[in-house]
């Protein structure tokens, strides 16, 4: 399902390194850039090792920490995470580790407005959601849950909403491209909610599809490819 990419060999066995230590059985690939260093030689070099059918996470030392700008380049199923370290290959196991997370989370996580929410990089709005591992980014359609949490703000909203699931229980909650309110869901007892703002603009289900199409279709292309894999192994795979 993750194809991790770096510019060169050393950097590719201290990822596999960590890949023993932390995702075991995971089956992640990683591939090397043949060790190219210039700006449009690497650019090409990803573009070749990209793979259509699986999340690509391509890690960068500081040293390469100019390139992170080609990710508006690539295909959505692409993410790039700076390790905090000169090149990849000085990483802790540890570090590479939270590296590769904070790629997994910018897959996950990434949320923009363009008329509607967009999962995925597009020209629209950026809505500035952390891509923090432990974060998830999910949406709101049907009326009862728009009513709820209505309710909890105190305020009229209009959905379908954004909701990002942050840690301890809090949640942001976007309607429209506005930051409009935060809940609170504790494990037990009562959920509480804080007004932030107003909503501005709505949506609707059918230009939410419209926008996403992209993002649906490489997320296709990566499940279509994740059940052929699990497919030669086992007679039946059951999709919930």
């Amino acid at each position: 399902m993750y194809k991790v990419l770096v510019r060169a060999k050393k950097d590719a066995d201290a990822v596999r390194a960590a890949l023993r230590t932390f995702y075991e059985g995971w089956g992640v690939e990683v591939a090397t850039l043949g060790g190219v260093r210039g700006y449009e030689d690497f650019r090409d070099a990803l573009l070749r090792a990209v793979d259509p059918g699986r999340f690509n996470i391509v890690l960068l030392g500081r040293e390469d920490a100019g390139k992170m700008q080609l990710e508006e380049e690539m295909p959505l199923n692409v993410a790039f995470s700076l390790v905090p370290r000169e090149r990849v290959r000085n990483a802790r196991l540890t570090t590479i580790r939270e590296a590769i997370e904070r790629g997994r989370a910018k897959i996950r996580n990434t949320a923009r407005w363009k008329g509607a929410y967009v999962l995925g990089r597009c020209e629209g709005l950026d809505l500035g959601v952390e891509p923090h591992p432990a974060y998830d980014v999910f949406l709101l359609l049907g009326e009862r849950a728009v009513e709820l949490v209505s309710e909890h703000l105190g305020t009229e909203l209009e959905g379908p909403l954004l909701l990002v699931r942050k840690m301890g229980g809090e949640h942001d909650v976007y309607a429209g491209p506005s930051l409009v309110g935060r809940l609170r869901v504790p494990d037990s007892g009562r959920v509480s909610g804080e007004r932030l703002g107003e909503q501005a603009e709505g949506t609707s289900v059918e230009r939410l599809l419209a926008e996403n199409e992209r993002v649906l279709e490489s997320l296709e292309r990566v499940s279509a490819s994740l059940l052929e894999r699990v497919g030669r192994e086992y007679d039946t795979v059951v999709v919930p």
